[in-house]
């Protein structure tokens, strides 16, 4: 855990944590609606690369990255879930799905762009 706090951008208010056995979670707020943060990282997933990152890009150094955007599974009407699923070429797989509150409050995730 305290490695992903040290990536997150600076000005975020950080709530609640969560790190259990290659599970991370931590609820951030930039002043504009909060925004639960979650890391899952899984070592040598290659046996399911080819189900995973059929449409992925693979940037430089070989690492697959595959993003998506889809409804929120819990939150209400209008929670969005965006993803960002990447593998190293040695297998090593880190999935962040950041889920946001209603788009009224915040329609991407904090500091999306």
């Amino acid at each position: 855990m305290p490695t992903l706090l040290k990536l997150l951008p600076e000005g975020l208010t950080v709530g609640e944590k969560v790190d259990s056995e290659g599970e991370f979670a931590s609820v951030v707020d930039d002043g504009q609606g909060k925004t639960l943060v979650q890391i899952n990282v899984q070592p040598d997933m290659r046996s399911v690369a080819d189900g995973l990152y059929g449409d992925a890009t693979t940037l430089p150094d070989g690492t697959l990255l595959a993003t998506s955007q889809q409804p929120g599974e819990k939150g209400g009407a209008g929670v969005v879930s965006w993803t960002a699923d990447t593998m190293r070429p040695d297998g090593l797989r880190v999935v962040s799905p950041p889920s946001t509150p209603a788009p009224s409050r915040r329609p991407r995730p904090v500091r999306s762009g």
